[in-house]
């Protein structure tokens, strides 16, 4: 299977040429690095005339995005080096370019609502409902939406996560049709759904239409931390695209996690599906164990790959696990994610289900668990995120900040659920979510 930036690189280490160019590391550990970075350092470079130019689009870059491409079905597929952080950002510049209203999902991450301060774009939030259970968020309906579409016809694009990051999932197909309906592009947060669409019922962005879709290769593929791919249903929108990400990513991206991204679209190529259907088969096991031992799991349509559960706040979940070697994505406020990818094997479900078991004993008196997460009213906007974000502000105890303008966006991420927006007058609802949160100050608009 072809990877046209690893042979890239390795032509380039293997060529003999005296490295007169960054990096520093001259490929060689040296007297700073630990000499077991001596592999990863051979395949490092920056942008030469055999390796290609990430934001330029040329070389083995530009073939192993047509790989890509190819691979998804979509119309250009773009690697990224600074997650689907990059992505979001990128993907909302090329939409909505001049800012204006984004018909959006509540549950958002702070790339994204940073990015509404940034470029001038004012969020709208249509209702969630409640399908997920009183323990998740809920998810955005094609009925929800367009209500909102018709609310705010002058809205520019819709923006959606799914799946979020409790596994939950939206019908994507329908928002992408009710969106195109009336001529708007539907942008969607993918960043955990990178293996869904090579499942068996494939349930990914691409599948489902979406126009942008920001998906990262480390959270649930075999690649490195940072990355990830921009997919775009439209070639027209490549070198806006190209540009956008050239405007907010660094100008030094990292070869090594581009390298990851072509061996992990060479892996789903080659051995994904089955890998993935594998993977599936145990987690499922998992669930259903979960579901026997009496812990509440999202209903509804949810990530085959993704593990998530509702513990009663406080009872040292986490603590537990990692003392019966389990090591959780989280375990805070009441919830348990477990991310497992095709790497954990047999043995490694086998020690999950022992671990799973003695938690259950461990909190028998309060299983099921009745207690449900707070859902409280999106609070109300003063002023647009943008305008907030660059007034002047002051800084104020947060039992000192109701009725105050909240100068900047607060998302505890992960769940990547916004307790306040920039722009948002806070409350004494807020003001309480601040507190369980374990935040004793927050930065307002000193007009407020």
């Amino acid at each position: 299977m072809p990877a046209p930036i690893y042979d890239a690189l390795l032509a380039q280490a293997a060529c003999g040429r005296v490295p007169l160019h960054m990096p520093g590391h001259k490929n060689t550990p040296g007297s700073a690095l630990p000499p077991e970075l001596a592999a990863f350092l051979r395949l490092d470079s920056t942008e030469l005339p055999g390796t290609g130019d990430l934001f330029a689009g040329f070389g083995a870059i530009r073939e192993a995005e047509a790989l890509a491409a190819d691979l998804f079905g979509t119309a250009q597929t773009l690697f990224s080096a600074g997650g689907a952080t990059l992505c979001i950002q990128a993907m909302l510049r090329c939409a909505l370019p001049h800012g204006g209203k984004l018909i959006c999902g509540r549950v958002l991450h702070r790339a994204a609502a940073d990015a509404f301060c940034l470029l001038g774009i004012e969020p709208v939030f249509p209702d969630c409902d409640g399908s997920a259970g009183g323990h998740f968020p809920g998810r955005v309906t094609p009925q929800a939406l367009k209500s909102a579409l018709r609310q705010h016809p002058d809205a520019r694009a819709v923006y959606v996560t799914c799946p979020d990051y409790f596994g939950t999932l939206s019908d994507l197909s329908s928002l992408a049709k009710a969106a195109h309906a009336v001529g708007l592009p539907l942008l969607v947060d993918a960043a955990h759904g990178a293996h869904l669409d090579f499942l068996n019922a494939a349930r990914g962005a691409v599948t489902a239409g979406a126009d942008f879709a920001a998906e990262s290769a480390h959270k649930t593929l075999p690649a490195l931390t940072g990355a990830a791919w921009l997919h775009l249903a439209h070639a027209s929108d490549t070198d806006s695209a190209r540009h956008a990400m050239r405007m907010f990513g660094s100008s030094s991206p990292s070869f090594p996690i581009l390298l990851s991204l072509d061996c992990a679209r060479a892996w789903l190529a080659e051995r994904g599906a089955y890998e993935l259907a594998r993977l599936a088969e145990r987690v499922a096991i998992s669930k259903t164990l979960l579901e026997k031992l009496g812990f509440l799991q999202p209903p509804g349509d949810v990530d085959p790959l993704r593990i998530a559960f509702a513990v009663p706040k406080d009872c040292g979940a986490g603590r537990f696990l990692r003392e019966n070697g389990i090591e959780p994505e989280y375990a805070e406020q009441g919830k348990v994610i477990l991310i497992p990818g095709a790497a954990n094997g047999i043995d490694d479900f086998a020690r999950l289900g022992t671990a799973l078991s003695a938690l259950a004993v461990e909190l028998e008196a309060f299983l099921p668990c009745d207690e449900t997460s707070p859902k409280f009213p999106i609070p109300q906007r003063i002023m647009s995120p943008r305008e907030a974000f660059l007034a002047s502000v002051i800084c104020v105890p947060v039992d000192r900040a109701v009725g105050k303008i909240s100068a900047r966006n607060i998302i505890p991420c992960p769940p990547a659920v916004p307790i306040v927006l920039a722009g948002e007058e806070i409350n004494g609802t807020v003001v309480g979510a601040l507190a369980a949160a374990g935040i004793d100050s927050v930065l307002v608009a000193s007009e407020a």
